[in-house]
């Protein structure tokens, strides 16, 4: 199979007002080789008014695809909103990527696409691709992550924990490439990650604010407990449904 097009999985919340969204997807269309290559699902808080109003009159004048689901959570929880998008976007043919993609990174890198596309079909769409994210987490921890559907499916598990409502779904996807050795890091494309803990609190915004308390929780040990767990399981499904093998020499490093 050819994997050809990548969906950009992007749940966002009052982010227009400050122009992080605009940046983020102004950056996916400036930079994409191909606009009918990206399709770009956005899911938009039903009373998150500003945002309806951009998805409404001026997404539309933008070269690309779009789709949008709504949610109506009053409090964040991202793995429900990721696994909401991965139910429901209309760009859901097998040939689409999946993604996590975070409403406050920027695309830099000319032609992300294509080497994005390039990795996953050189593995024949098994395991996962992430970029770097110039900020901290690098090649430590896929930020970003686009995949296929037949990698999620071979899970046996949803998109994303749904364990974690910030935080951490990230790190279970890091593990499982680990445990399976099917994690690729591109280290020479750019997803800018313009994270709010790297800017003075003033000048953080309404979104991180309602994160942060979130953010704090899933970083116990019991949180990280349960994503290794979490992770094993995945990995241990991709194993026995013939996708990837044990990657002993990682999971043994250090004895």
């Amino acid at each position: 199979m050819i994997y050809k097009d990548i969906c950009i999985m992007l749940p966002t919340y009052k982010r227009v007002k400050n122009g992080r969204l605009i940046k983020c997807i102004e950056s996916i269309y400036n930079t994409v080789s191909d606009h009918k290559r990206a399709k770009l699902c956005l899911c938009v808080n039903e009373n998150d008014s500003e945002t309806i109003d951009y998805v409404e009159n001026i997404l539309p004048n933008y070269p690309i695809d779009f789709d949008v689901v709504y949610e109506k959570t009053t409090q964040p929880n991202l793995a429900y909103y990721f696994n909401k998008v991965y139910d429901e976007t209309v760009f859901n043919d097998e040939h689409t990527l999946v993604s996590m993609v975070g409403d406050d990174m920027v695309f830099k890198t000319e032609g992300w696409d294509i080497a994005i596309l390039k990795e996953v079909n050189a593995h024949d769409g098994v395991g996962f691709v992430w970029a770097n994210d110039d900020y901290i987490a690098r090649e430590r921890c896929p930020v970003n992550l686009f995949t296929t559907r037949k990698t999620v499916q071979a899970t046996e598990k949803p998109f994303m924990c749904p364990l974690f409502r910030a935080e951490m779904i990230d790190v279970v996807w890091g593990n499982i490439g680990i445990i399976a050795g099917c994690g690729h890091f591109l280290a020479d494309v750019i997803i800018k990650h313009e994270h709010c803990s790297g800017l003075p609190a003033n000048l953080w915004d309404e979104n991180f604010g309602r994160l942060s308390p979130l953010r704090q929780i899933n970083n116990s040990n019991w949180s990280k407990k349960q994503a290794t767990i979490w992770s094993m399981i995945c990995a241990s499904n991709l194993i026995k449904n013939g996708l990837c093998d044990w990657n002993m020499k990682e999971i043994f490093k250090g004895y």
